[in-house]
């Protein structure tokens, strides 16, 4: 049943709002068993790490600050790595200690007309909402990561480190974080939403060797 009470909910999951504040770097983990030589390449995931900053806790899970994990497999062997991503939300909030921009159920003044006002601000002016913490994705050799917004952060594979944002001139403000991939030709299929006047849905692909393209409006 869906709970419409953010704060009941995160009272009742106090582990799953933990922070884990750590970049870790293991060269090689110990294995119990033995792990199939042959078996080689990458398991990345990504998600929220951190749930508070300055005086502000986030409300809502999918508001944490995002994280990259990769499990790294060769030969038999298993490294580990975590890194944040140094979204603009990230960064600009570390500086400030305080949240800089409003997230999905946590904002980043309290009254109730600056939310407001800057609620509309940031449709307007197009803000910046970069806390990719939901999925990573491979466009052609770039590796994304990607929230409910129409802007993606570039990451290094190998490192996990930030490269900047993904150069994404498709329109709107709002993306899905889970596009569809064509098997056969490795484009991915996504939709954005552009609001204003009259709200938009494009439908647009990016193809592993060229920018993104607008399928249909």
């Amino acid at each position: 049943m869906f709970n419409a009470n953010p704060m009941k909910e995160k009272n009742s999951l106090k582990k799953a709002y933990s922070s884990l504040l750590t970049e870790t770097h293991l060269s090689q983990l110990k294995v119990e068993g033995s792990i199939p030589s042959w078996l080689s390449g990458c398991f990345l995931s990504n998600g929220p790490a951190q749930f508070e900053v300055g005086n502000t806790s986030f409300k809502h899970w999918l508001d944490g600050f995002a994280m990259l994990k990769g499990f790294t497999f060769n030969e038999g062997k298993v490294h580990f790595e975590n890194k944040f991503i140094h979204s603009q939300q990230y960064t600009e909030s570390l500086l400030k200690k305080k949240l800089a921009y409003n997230e999905f159920a946590t904002y980043a003044d309290k009254s109730w007309l600056m939310r407001s006002i800057h609620s509309i601000q940031s449709i307007l002016k197009k803000e910046i909402y970069d806390n990719c913490n939901v999925n990573t994705c491979k466009v052609g050799n770039q590796y994304i990561a990607m929230t409910e917004s129409n802007h993606q952060i570039e990451f290094e594979l190998d490192t996990l480190i930030t490269k900047g944002p993904f150069q994404n001139n498709s329109q709107g403000q709002l993306a899905l974080a889970h596009p569809q991939l064509d098997i056969l030709s490795g484009d991915l299929i996504n939709i954005t939403t552009e609001i204003g006047k009259n709200i938009k849905y494009h439908v647009y692909q990016i193809s592993p060797e060229s920018k993104p393209q607008l399928i249909s409006t």
